[in-house]
């Protein structure tokens, strides 16, 4: 038992003792007078006691509450410490990781005698053929249907209507 929960209980017994030591005197005298003004400021002492323990309560649990709240504050600091060096430690790995795939890459290189160059030079000159075929071989299937076309209408005395739709459809360009 603190000294405060002592405290109270002293006061507690004495404000018993002087009630009932109110009751055995008589009513209006000089000395219930001092009895019941004895009584209230034990009462009021009572109650002055009970809000310092409530504010000794509060202060109590606020202490706690701050002492809890840094705790748990530190324990969040602690652990974004522990994820910021984890990933400082994988961001490290990583770049480890593709200095060596980049010296692979060289070493790979060097040992291909530039292959890898030569790959992409056939590349381009096979897109460049099939530009030029897209081009090329359309002009070539028209001027096939075209002197075929004029030679079938040499003469001049029949002209088909296929040759004239036919004519108006050539167009060299990408649809």
């Amino acid at each position: 038992m603190n000294f405060n929960e002592k405290l109270t209980n002293l006061l507690n017994e004495e404000v018993e003792r002087e009630l009932l030591e109110l009751k055995t005197l008589s009513s209006g005298s000089k000395e219930q007078a001092t009895a019941v003004d004895s009584v209230m400021k034990l009462y009021h002492l009572t109650i002055e006691q009970a809000k310092a323990d409530a504010d000794i309560e509060q202060t109590h649990a606020d202490i706690t509450l701050a002492n809890d709240k840094e705790a748990h504050d530190f324990e969040i600091k602690r652990q974004q410490n522990e994820l910021n060096r984890t990933k400082e430690t994988h961001d490290f790995d990583i770049r480890n990781k593709q200095n060596a795939l980049e010296e692979r890459k060289i070493a790979f290189e060097e040992r291909s005698g530039g292959k890898s160059f030569n790959i992409q030079k056939k590349d381009t000159i096979i897109k460049w053929c099939i530009g030029i075929a897209e081009i090329v071989l359309p002009l070539t299937f028209y001027a096939i249907w075209l002197r075929r076309g004029f030679k079938f209408e040499e003469t001049g005395t029949y002209t088909s209507s296929t040759f004239r739709n036919l004519f108006n459809n050539f167009k060299p360009v990408k649809r």
